[in-house]
């Protein structure tokens, strides 16, 4: 039952953490702008936040996650382990990220 809570939580940050990195979402084109080219996101390495220390069940599975997205996506995603309170540490990050 730890194993699958522990995967369901390192699944829900890495969303939340995608999420956050999607940027902002241009407004509406002109008419002069739709022959602008198309570009693809991300273009820029992700940074993946655990919550929890390096070593556990959380870092392997954020780590594991964070190379089958790189395949997918084409970028270097990166984990960066923030410990403290309970994981709380960690999820203030991932609200203040970009």
């Amino acid at each position: 039952m730890k194993k699958i809570l522990s995967i369901m939580m390192v699944a829900t940050l890495a969303l939340g953490t995608l999420v956050g990195c999607s940027g902002n979402k241009p407004a509406a084109q002109s008419k002069n702008e739709t022959n602008a080219p198309k570009v693809e996101y991300p273009t820029k390495a992700i940074t993946l936040i655990n919550s929890f220390s390096p070593g556990g069940s959380n870092d392997l599975g954020a780590r594991v996650f964070a190379s089958y997205l790189e395949k997918e996506l084409s970028v270097p995603v990166v984990v960066e382990n923030k410990t403290g309170g309970g994981g709380w540490v960690g999820y203030s990050e991932v609200v203040k990220a970009k």
